[in-house]
């Protein structure tokens, strides 16, 4: 009996302990989310690879975001794309030519950008939050189901360091959990002042 008596405590503050940990984790990982959801702006460099059943296709981009201006990519030294207005206005620097297509058409180099996940975490009702130690650093993982995609790219995840709040990397999964799209990002610099002409082609 007296052992019961000792064990009870043990119990009740491994129990304590328990969910004061989780909640602390929870806390931190929704404060990651707060921030990324509260940037004006940011540039990013990006390293994007497209993996299917016979090949891997690697793209290396810049990235930038202004919240009153829209989003534009710079894809190698081939194209530049400026996503505003649900339109995707495109500069073929190879074929040196400018068009316009409708915001979606691009849509792998679109769901790229940080700032898709940005507007996803405000409309998304399937968002999932959860925390993954890779080599030492700690992650808060946003998980968001793809709107109106196909079976291909059906959710993304990104990969926030908990540090310093600056996402690292982006996976989009297909229905069967393969990785199809990865990202990784590089050089993130936060709320940069951006000259308004860059998003005018």
């Amino acid at each position: 009996m007296k052992r019961w008596l000792m064990i009870i405590p043990v119990i009740l503050l491994a129990g304590i302990m328990t969910f004061f940990f989780y909640d602390r984790v929870s806390h931190k990982d929704e404060k990651v989310v707060d921030y990324i959801k509260s940037l004006r702006s940011y540039t990013s460099d990006s390293n994007l690879i497209i993996v299917n059943d016979k090949q891997a296709v690697e793209y290396s981009c810049k990235q930038y975001y202004d919240k009153k201006n829209g989003e534009r990519i710079e894809i190698g030294k081939d194209r530049i794309v400026v996503y505003k207005n649900s339109k995707a206005f495109v500069n073929d620097l190879k074929a040196n030519t400018k068009y316009t297509v409708d915001g979606d058409s691009d849509i792998i180099f679109k769901i790229s950008m940080i700032s898709e996940y940005m507007r996803l975490i405000y409309t998304n009702e399937e968002m999932k939050l959860f925390s993954k130690n890779i080599e030492g650093i700690d992650y808060t993982v946003i998980e968001l189901h793809m709107p109106h995609m196909n079976r291909n790219l059906v959710k993304g995840r990104l990969y926030i360091n908990k540090d310093n709040k600056l996402p690292e990397r982006l996976e989009v999964l297909d229905k069967a959990n393969r990785i199809k799209v990865r990202v990784n990002y590089k050089n993130f610099i936060p709320n940069e002042e951006i000259d308004e002409g860059l998003f005018n082609l």
